[in-house]
């Protein structure tokens, strides 16, 4: 009864094909027990035991339903189930194959040591199972089950694909080619939704007769199926859930023998969809198939609105160099342009950056309550992914910081709070935050303090801070084994070219990597970094550093890098006149 009430209670809660699962089980196994319970408890009761055989017959109300559901409504993926089950029971059997004589030749001739070679066998038993069992399991999905292959492998190696290019057509050929190969269709096309034309276009297609496709379409009622739908649809499915309401375009799914229609969107916004055909086994599209096609769908969205505004940019780039090559004569008036159209760019990335810092913000405090147990406490297994979900966080937050910054001081929108302050206490709170940075990565960081007290500064204390922090940030990213120096003393030398009473200079040196002497004269640009820092720190964006640049200049100050060469450690210095 309790089973019952769970069953009746999910039942009120789901929908669409989850809610037809669980009718059927729940048909079946309600029929079975109260008919069970008149024939086998009931009439009992009355010394009527003629008809107890029944009972055993009217379990078939139970299988009936439950296969039913199983085969039509996807209940079970039993399919899958078997297979993945036949691949583990050939590789133990394998195993125990191996692992039966070697047996029986130790308990037959080496009695003595019988109980250590029980241990080494089982050792190794357990050492061979996992590289046989994927030996089957690749066989098995290259010789025997069309759909038996790994969605993880799929999702990564697509995933990699994508962010490879920006062309359109390569990001259309990557999808269809890893749909294709992983579930084995006879047909796969995918349409992109023209907003303006309110239409689709056919992209990319293998296996659809595309006139037919171009002519039949139903572009109104296709796009409202789709457009709010996150899941991919299962068009025999929609045909029993809302065969009325989407008469026209399940008949035409149907006709051009579409089995899945997968939606491409980004929030509210439709990008297009991914069209599937018949299976080549002829099975139908399994749980992990649908799973597959989720996860795919989200990131060819995001690949394919990507490459469409990298097209419009490029082809606004080439029109925009041919009008000008053509109206020489307008060059101060194309020149005025230009320059909106490059504040207008700033004002997208300051606007862009502004929208993307509050949610990144958000995601920031929630992963850091996780991780101070704030809802509950985590495992290891669950705190290592946080950690780096929380470490990939900040630096989107950094570099979104540095695309604010480079807005406004290109825009000359930046402002500067000037205090007279005291550099050394600045410096020595940083020491104390990145301490813990250098020593995760086994490294020393040692702060040479000045050996008098130094004159005030007239500094903007949150920008010089950010500064400090990208030098020594960047010392510990690049340096493997060793440590970090940080200095800070009274420079005389420099009076004369800051105009100032007197000088400080910060330095920060590292034993790491060093800087070729072809690089330091562009390490200061923007989006430059250095050959071969990409194999050390992969996540850089080569904008920390202008940004610093631009800082310090803005302070009437000076920046460099001093470095022996590759391999060699590197210094990093900044001086500032004294207020």
């Amino acid at each position: 009864s309790y089973g019952f009430w769970r069953l009746f209670k999910k039942y009120i809660q789901t929908q669409g094909i989850e809610r037809s699962q669980i009718i059927y089980l729940l048909l079946g196994c309600v029929l079975a027990a109260n008919l069970a319970f008149i024939t086998n408890l009931f009439m009992p009761w009355f010394n009527r035991t003629e008809l107890n055989w029944l009972g055993q017959i009217f379990t078939l109300f139970m299988v009936g339903f439950a296969a039913y559901a199983i085969v039509v409504h996807r209940l079970m993926d039993i399919k899958f189930v078997l297979r993945r089950s036949s691949v583990y029971l050939i590789s133990l059997s394998t195993v125990l194959i191996l692992a039966t004589p070697i047996e029986y030749i130790f308990n037959r001739y080496f009695i003595d040591i019988t109980a250590w070679a029980d241990l080494a066998i089982l050792i190794l038993a357990l050492s061979i199972f996992p590289p046989i069992k994927r030996y089957y399991y690749r066989s098995a999905n290259k010789y025997f089950f069309a759909s038996l292959y790994d969605s993880g492998e799929v999702i990564a190696k697509l995933s990699d694909k994508l962010r490879s290019t920006l062309e359109l057509n390569r990001i259309c050929e990557f999808i269809s080619s890893a749909l294709m190969n992983a579930f084995h269709t006879e047909a796969l096309g995918i349409l992109i939704y023209n907003e303006k034309t309110k239409s689709y276009t056919v992209s990319r297609n293998t296996g659809f007769n595309i006139s037919r496709i171009k002519k039949t379409i139903k572009e109104e009622q296709l796009y409202k199926l789709c457009a709010q739908q996150n899941e991919p649809i299962i068009v025999e499915e929609l045909k029993r859930s809302s065969y009325q309401q989407y008469k026209q375009i399940i008949d035409l799914l149907t006709d051009l023998k579409i089995e899945t229609v997968t939606p491409l969107n980004i929030k509210d916004k439709t990008i297009g969809i991914v069209i599937a055909g018949i299976k080549e086994s002829g099975d139908m599209y399994n749980d992990e198939d649908l799973k597959v096609l989720k996860v795919i769908s989200a990131q060819a969205a995001i690949a394919i609105e990507n490459a469409l505004l990298y097209k419009e940019t490029k082809n606004f780039a080439i029109k925009l160099k041919k009008e000008v090559k053509k109206a020489t004569a307008e060059l101060r008036v194309a020149n005025k342009k230009l320059k909106k159209l490059d504040a207008a760019k700033s004002e997208f990335i300051s606007i862009a950056s502004h929208q993307l810092r509050t949610p990144l913000t958000i995601i920031k405090g929630y992963i850091s309550m996780m991780l101070e147990g704030a809802f509950g406490q985590l495992s290891e297994q669950e705190l290592s992914p946080l950690e780096k979900v929380y470490e990939s966080n900040e630096r989107l937050i950094q570099l979104v910081e540095n695309l604010l910054n480079i807005s406004r001081i290109e825009s000359g929108r930046l402002q500067f709070n000037f205090t007279i302050m005291r550099l050394e206490d600045i410096v020595g709170s940083v020491i104390e935050e990145m301490a813990n940075s250098a020593k995760k990565k086994g490294l020393r960081l040692d702060y040479k303090k000045p050996g008098k007290p130094l004159p005030g500064i007239k500094i903007d204390e949150e920008k010089i801070r950010q500064v400090i922090i990208n030098l020594i940030d960047n010392a510990i990213k690049y340096t493997k084994q060793g440590g970090i120096t940080v200095s800070l003393s009274s420079a005389p030398s420099a009076v004369a070219a800051l105009g100032a009473d007197n000088a400080i200079q910060f330095c920060a040196s590292d034993t790491g990597m060093g800087v070729s002497q072809e690089d330091l004269p562009n390490l200061f640009k923007k989006f430059s970094r250095g050959k071969g820092v990409s194999t050390v720190h992969t996540e850089g964006t080569g904008l920390g550093l202008y940004v610093s640049k631009m800082m310090i200049e803005a302070h009437q100050g000076k920046i460099w890098c001093e470095s022996e060469g590759k391999g060699r450690g590197s210094r990093f210095c900044f001086k500032l006149g004294a207020g």
